[in-house]
């Protein structure tokens, strides 16, 4: 039998555990802060009376970190504009080697 899977991998690599990354790349306060007002937020807009627009936006994965940076500096600064009408809310992934996808949200503003 012919083979069908992975014919063009060359190698894997054990990818860490959300918990070892979390280890690795501690939050700063500031990273902190902006996820708890992020969530409250979305929360507001989903269940309360915050007639805003909750846009769910960001590319489906990112290989290349200058282009995924300018990315999201450009949605920053569009949020700011429209924020009275708006909410957004920025999804970055990367594809996992199982095909699962790891999940990241970023405020470029605080880099």
């Amino acid at each position: 039998m012919q083979r069908t899977s992975d014919i063009n991998v060359l190698t894997t690599h054990e990818l860490p555990s959300p918990v070892q990354l979390f280890e690795e790349l501690p939050k700063s306060p500031a990273q902190a802060e902006f996820i708890t007002r992020s969530r409250e937020d979305i929360h507001r807009v989903i269940f309360t009376e915050d007639k805003r627009f909750l846009l769910i936006i960001g590319p489906c994965s990112i290989h290349d970190l200058d282009a995924g940076r300018e990315y999201a500096r450009r949605l920053a600064a569009l949020a700011a504009e429209v924020s009275e009408v708006q909410n957004f809310a920025e999804k970055l992934s990367g594809r996992a080697q199982s095909g699962g996808c790891l999940l990241y949200t970023s405020d470029a503003a605080d880099e």
